[in-house]
């Protein structure tokens, strides 16, 4: 049995043991057949609840050998009732057993990580379309396991300011023991350094403006020392430009933690310095970090470079799953959505179709000929 059809099997049993809080003698359809409808018809590209249904009746017979169906296909208004008032918390069950069980499996595999600890990246997006005339759009702070390329923990909030207070939140309610937590520079708050310290994890956090005075102790430290205890660069071509990347790491930070007790568990400092060659014009940026562990530079680096998939994965969810494009107003239903379409994210990269195609590619697939492709996913 491959890892994918242990793995479908595991969840495929576990939505069936969830408790349906619907009123016994109203249920036509089981909620298993109904989450794993939608499911399947997202990652296939279907947009719309109707549309849906219509991809549920198209392959009907394939899906009642994965599904009961005892009663057909349900209708596009029970589809979206149902997944509206879904607890959340079973989709983001269902995507943690498949972290956990792919983990597992991958242990025996394969190398875990390139740094000695799991990167854990922090970071919210605004779900555009769910914005009216009497509602904000709804934010998403989600936690990003990048060796896993899974999203395992989301939190919803209001606004952009409260990531402030929904990092914390979103900490408690996932392991991260172990780990390095990166998050940008919204995140560089004292309270959410401690809970990361007191979840038994690492963090590396981005220091911008909002922490003037942090930043200003750092920035000069760089540019006096003779030498950083550890210094790692790559030079790559990408888009028709010269990328120099350079990363400086200062272990002997003693004075750093004197000068800012709040952050008293500081262990290193990090710059990262990005030079672009282009069409005979240069530019650089630098941008510094506080970690709570000592690392190399190398390492250092894979962090800042890894945090970014989680901004990729927003970006997916655009160009994939056209996020920003969904109208959905109902809040609770536009968050399950977002779980779900990150989870089929998930998925689709590791569908094997024989050859290197895209995401994109790989949904169009689906959608032409689901039939033939079903055994691969459950």
């Amino acid at each position: 049995m491959k890892v994918e059809d242990f793995v479908m099997n595991e969840i495929l049993n576990f939505l069936i043991t969830v408790k349906d809080d619907r009123e016994p003698w109203k249920v036509k359809h089981l909620l298993s057949d109904i989450v794993l409808l939608v499911f399947f018809a997202r990652l296939s590209g279907v947009e719309y609840w109707d549309d849906i249904e219509a991809f549920g009746l198209v392959y009907e017979t394939s899906l009642k050998t994965v599904l009961q169906l005892e009663n057909g296909i349900p209708s596009h208004d029970t589809l979206q009732r149902v997944f509206a008032t879904l607890d959340p918390q079973v989709l983001v069950e269902v995507t943690q057993m498949w972290s956990d069980l792919l983990e597992e499996s991958d242990l025996s595999s394969r190398n875990l990580f390139r740094f000695s600890k799991r990167l854990v990246a922090i970071d919210g997006k605004t779900i555009r379309g769910n914005a009216s005339q009497t509602q904000k759009a709804l934010h998403i702070v989600s936690a990003y396991a990048t060796d896993l390329g899974i999203s395992y923990g989301q939190v919803a909030t209001n606004e952009k300011s409260n990531e402030i207070t929904a990092i914390p939140q979103l900490l408690d309610m996932i392991s991260v023991k172990g780990c390095v937590v990166s998050i940008d520079a919204m995140g560089t708050q004292t309270a959410i350094a401690d809970k990361i310290i007191k979840k038994k994890a690492d963090y590396c956090l981005a220091v911008k403006e909002n922490q003037k005075t942090l930043l200003e102790d750092i920035v000069p430290f760089f540019e006096m020392s003779q030498e950083p205890d550890d210094h790692y660069h790559t030079v790559e071509k990408a888009h028709g430009q010269i990328e120099t990347r350079e990363y400086d790491v200062i272990h002997d930070v003693s004075w750093l933690r004197k000068t800012h007790p709040e952050f008293g568990h500081i262990q290193s400092i990090g710059r990262a310095r990005l030079h672009i060659e282009k069409n005979g014009q240069a530019s650089e940026e630098s941008r510094y970090f506080i970690l709570s562990c000592q690392v190399s530079a190398r390492e250092f680096g894979d962090y800042v470079r890894g945090h970014w998939q989680i901004e990729s994965l927003h970006w997916l969810l655009d160009v994939v799953f056209r996020e920003d494009a969904n109208k959905t107003l109902n809040k609770q239903l536009a968050f399950n959505l977002n779980v779900m379409d990150k989870f089929c994210l998930a998925v689709l990269k590791r569908l094997d179709f024989g050859k290197k195609m895209s995401l994109r590619r790989k949904k169009y697939a689906l959608s032409l000929s689901f039939d033939q492709y079903l055994k691969k996913i459950i």
